[in-house]
């Protein structure tokens, strides 16, 4: 039979999560931060993080139309103060107009 598993009781999460929020408190400009929010995990934690510490901040979606409804409906019920951003299709091309001009984008060329 084989020994317990020891449990780890702190791995210093806590510790890294204040570190975070320090340095989001110092580096605050004046007019707030402006969080790039797409849903996603990283978006979600960084949106977390700036809540925590209380500084000033909005947050925006850049819809460009090509997303999946459950993302658009996920953030729409869980986050109500992100707004969204919608390109001007006559300034500006749609993503599916742009890439027949310049190609989808990838790792070496990223444009969306």
């Amino acid at each position: 039979m084989m020994g317990k598993i020891p449990i780890r009781k702190n791995l210093g999460l806590e510790k890294t999560e204040e570190d975070a929020l320090c340095f989001i408190r110092e580096y605050e400009p004046p007019e707030g931060f402006y969080l790039g929010f797409s849903g996603g995990k990283d978006s979600i934690v960084v949106y977390d993080l700036v809540k925590k510490a209380g500084v000033k901040f909005k947050a925006y979606y850049s819809d460009t139309g090509i997303e999946p409804p459950e993302l658009i409906g996920f953030i729409k019920r869980n986050y109500q103060d992100v707004e969204f951003l919608k390109p001007n299709y006559k300034r500006h091309r749609s993503f599916f107009g742009m890439v027949p001009l310049i190609g989808a984008p990838n790792i070496f060329r990223r444009w969306c």
